[in-house]
């Protein structure tokens, strides 16, 4: 019974990796060239995505309109040039994919926006704070690759990756204090008095905090179910996670205002003293962090599926 349980769990391991069943497999055994036929059932419902099938496809990246899933289907796929659909979802069927120089499906999550090298707003006004710096923007998660087909003819490259986060904006700079009062003036009638000394300098303007980093994307998925494995030539599948964003940096804390300029002794300007000078600004508020690295896509020990980075599932006629 046992036995039997471990059985039925890889099968639907494998029938939830791949996103269709064995009858695809033994259908590009069966049928020649001549014969062959898309199954559109295999294919994911989704009224958005752009469908285009026929005998003979050509498809020329630039062509496809980018933030569009993209199901194709085709006894002969001719692929020509970069296929670019960031995030998105790209479903082929065919007998046969001609990969022409350059191809390449790519469907990489984007970059977070960083905010290098731009920093937050510095402090105008005397013993004005620094604004703080505004966090990165997370990368987007890598899209969804598969491909059925009988055979890959030429070098393809599939690409699936999660996109970086973006840096976040360093803090602006607090303003320079404002200045200390005058002192009062002496007077020398009726009575000799003394100046004051000059006021102590305002307070520097705090340092505005650094924005965080923006959290990564998480790798994408490439499910490869071929008849004909491995092709002739190269083909290369890459789906890496994307790494966090970087920290910014605190601005610089503003500095004390200059101390006021001292009253007259007995008409002689400043004699009094200069008052002291003001405070230094505070540190930043907050420190920022580093964005979260995205996760790469595995498939744990107990037959769960998590997030399986390339499935490679070949069917050899068994």
């Amino acid at each position: 019974m046992r036995r039997v349980s471990l059985l039925l769990l890889c099968v639907a391991l494998v029938l939830v990796i791949t996103g269709c069943g064995r009858s695809w497999s033994q259908t590009a055994r069966e049928q020649s060239p001549e014969t062959w036929q898309a199954d559109e059932s295999l294919f994911p419902d989704d009224p958005g995505a752009v469908r285009r099938s026929g005998t003979i496809l050509r498809i020329d990246g630039r062509s496809i309109r980018s933030g569009r899933n993209l199901h194709l289907s085709g006894r002969e796929i001719h692929l020509i040039g970069p296929l670019v659909i960031p995030g998105g979802k790209v479903y082929i069927q065919a007998h046969t994919i001609h990969a022409n120089m350059g191809a390449v499906i790519d469907v990489s999550g984007a970059d977070g926006e960083s905010w290098l090298p731009y920093k937050a707003k510095d402090g105008s006004a005397p013993g004005e704070a620094g604004a703080n710096g505004r966090d990165g923007r997370d990368g987007e998660d890598g899209g969804r690759i598969v491909i059925l087909a009988q055979e890959i003819k030429g070098a393809l490259t599939l690409r699936a990756n999660g996109g970086d986060g973006g840096a976040g904006q360093a803090g602006g700079n607090g303003a320079k204090g404002a200045p200390g009062e005058r002192g009062k003036d002496g007077i020398n009638k009726p009575e000799l008095t003394r100046g004051k000394r000059g006021g102590q300098g305002g307070p520097g303007g705090q340092a505005g905090s650094g924005g965080s980093g923006g959290d990564a994307g998480d790798a994408g998925s490439i499910v490869l179910n071929i008849v004909k494995y491995p092709p002739a030539r190269p083909l290369i599948f890459v789906a890496r996670a994307g790494k966090g964003g970087k920290a910014a940096a605190a601005g610089m804390r503003g500095p004390g205002g200059d101390g006021g300029l001292g009253g007259k002794h007995f008409g002689i300007d400043g004699r009094a003293g200069r008052g002291l000078v003001g405070r230094t600004g505070y540190r930043a508020a907050h420190g920022a962090s580093d964005g979260r690295p995205g996760r790469d896509r595995y498939v744990t020990s107990d037959g769960r599926v998590d997030y399986a980075r390339v499935t490679r599932q070949v069917y050899t006629g068994d």
